[in-house]
């Protein structure tokens, strides 16, 4: 059985990482590209966000899960693939 808590902290450490995985499949190139993709205003605020001060919207989350078809249960659990695979 599948453990459904959800660890705010640990979903925005993935959030993070999130980016530098979408950085070494090249489906992404700067923090800058990353950020307004995903809604975030600034690079300073995902600066906070990799400090650990700061955690993602819903809203963004919801833009990294559709721009980038990352899933969900990867960002929220540490499950599955990464990327969702089309179906």
């Amino acid at each position: 059985m599948m453990n459904t808590s959800i660890n705010e902290k640990d979903v925005a450490k993935r959030f993070v990482r999130s980016f530098h995985k979408l950085a070494e499949l090249e489906k992404i190139r700067t923090k800058k590209a990353f950020c307004e993709e995903t809604g975030i205003s600034s690079s300073s605020n995902f600066k906070k966000m990799e400090e650990g001060v700061r955690k993602p919207t819903v809203k963004q989350l919801c833009k990294l899960f559709v721009r980038f078809r990352v899933s969900p249960e990867w960002i929220f659990f540490e499950k599955g693939e990464f990327i969702k695979k089309d179906e």
